[in-house]
């Protein structure tokens, strides 16, 4: 399948599965990553 932004919710879904923890917290930790990851 083409990556499309539209997948980026089941994306989230599936990685808060497999490491255990909630779509909320993963909004946080991507949020942190890039905020890492850019110096912002």
């Amino acid at each position: 399948k083409r990556n499309e932004p539209a997948y980026i919710p089941l994306v989230v879904e599936k990685l808060a599965a497999i490491l255990g923890c909630t779509k909320e917290e993963m909004a946080g930790i991507t949020s942190a990553n890039a905020a890492r990851a850019f110096g912002i």
